[in-house]
Parts: C-alpha cells; structure tokens; sequence
C-alpha cells in the first residue's frame, strides 16, 4: 500500500516501514501489511499520510502500528455502554484475528496506552 499519492500515481521516493511489517488494527482483527509511506519532499509527515486514510498512528516518530477510526470508535461506544477495558478489547481482536492463541498479534503498546488516553481523556 503506497501513501501520500493519489491511487495510480506512483512515488519516486519511496519510503518503507523496517521489514515490510505494518501493524494495522481494524474491527474486523489485527493485520500485518506491507506499508509505504511517501518520501517526496512536498509530503506530509508520516503520522499525517497516516491520518489522511483514517489510520490513527501509535506513535509520530516512524509509525509501525496504527489504529483505524472505525475500530477507535467501536471501542469508544463499547467502552461508554459496557465498561470495556482497553485490554479486553485488544483481546477480542486478538482472538478474531488467531483464535487458538498460539499466535498472537504483536502490537505496539503505545498504542493501547494511546487508545486509553485517546477515548477516557
């Protein structure tokens, strides 16, 4: 997936995430993808092409794991109506993604800590 360009335009100064490995957290589970981010020196900063697709970052200084707006919000209303925990809700996704738990996701803990401090306040 390449940021920072309109789909079909191609960069010219790719930059890719260390090891090709991009955590992205989405309702649906945790995925792993292969990320590019745009390097050209008119573009936004990475945290900002992340933001631009609807991806919150877990950090601003080179992002590895971002968190979709459609799963903060499905966190945020969880958490209002049921008292969700921010752990628990990791788990839920967790479990989507590798049921047996033999394999769990590796996500940046900033994240988590971020989604807490993002949602309560």
């Amino acid at each position: 997936m390449q940021l920072g360009h309109p789909i079909g335009e191609r960069c010219h100064r790719p930059q890719s995430v260390p090891k090709d490995k991009f955590v992205v957290v989405h309702n649906n589970g945790i995925h792993v993808v292969c990320l590019t981010f745009c390097g050209c020196e008119t573009t936004e900063t990475l945290s900002r092409q992340l933001l631009c697709i609807r991806w919150f970052p877990a950090t601003s200084d080179m992002p590895r794991t971002a968190a979709t707006f459609h799963v903060l919000e499905d966190f945020h209303l969880l958490s209002l109506e049921s008292k969700l925990s921010c752990s628990e809700f990791y788990s839920a996704l967790s479990r989507r993604s590798d049921n047996t738990g033999l394999n769990p996701p590796k996500v940046c803990h900033n994240l988590l800590s971020n989604l807490w401090v993002l949602i309560c306040g």
